[in-house]
């Protein structure tokens, strides 16, 4: 099985291209279709759509693409950004240095998720039936058949940070700012510890 890890440098074939940054997933059919990616050389904070079928293999901090640079600028983009102009605009001051904020403009970015799949982003809540339980670390994926195997919810952080692989039958539903299990927390307290054993840690 591998990982699609977020924060991590893309790389293709001829040089690396940015940071990814969210999962696009089929909730219906459990797999992985899409990872966005932050392009490195953009003018502007442009994403790319990533196939996930591009990817050659991962680390806990790289991904590595079977695609050149210029084939990567070629993708469609995942985000837009526009600027809608404040019917009252002023100019405000930021301390210490006293820096200008122009606030005439508003930035509105739009993700363009491909129809019935939804972005989940590192750092997405998760909920019990019974309240907050944690983070979403990663999903595990089957190389096979592409197919979401397990879902890794983070507890806590630094030194006691802990890492539990749920499987994707717990999950009840969810959208683009959280994921609600099916389980109570004493539930999830008392599931069969499952070693989570990283590519990298191999």
């Amino acid at each position: 099985m591998i990982d699609i890890p977020m924060n991590a440098k893309v790389s293709c074939s001829d040089g690396t291209v940015g940071t990814s940054t969210a999962v696009i997933i089929n909730p219906l059919e459990q797999i992985v279709t899409h990872f966005s990616v932050q392009a490195k050389h953009s003018p502007v904070l442009t994403e790319r759509l990533v196939p996930v079928n591009l990817v050659v293999s991962t680390s806990h901090d790289t991904i590595e693409l079977n695609c050149t640079q210029a084939e990567f600028s070629a993708l469609d983009i995942f985000n837009d950004n526009h600027y809608i102009q404040n019917e009252e605009s002023s100019l405000e001051y930021l301390e210490p240095f006293m820096t200008p904020l122009d606030t005439r403009y508003t930035t509105i970015s739009a993700e363009h998720v491909p129809i019935g799949e939804l972005a989940v982003r590192r750092g997405t809540n998760i909920e019990a039936s019974d309240g907050y339980v944690g983070k979403v670390e990663a999903f595990i994926i089957n190389p096979d058949d592409g197919h979401i195997s397990h879902m890794i919810l983070q507890q806590g952080h630094f030194f006691g940070k802990k890492e539990i692989a749920l499987p994707m039958a717990a999950i009840d539903h969810l959208d683009d700012l959280t994921v609600v299990l099916k389980l109570s927390k004493a539930e999830i307290h008392e599931l069969e510890p499952i070693p989570v054993k990283h590519a990298w840690q191999r």
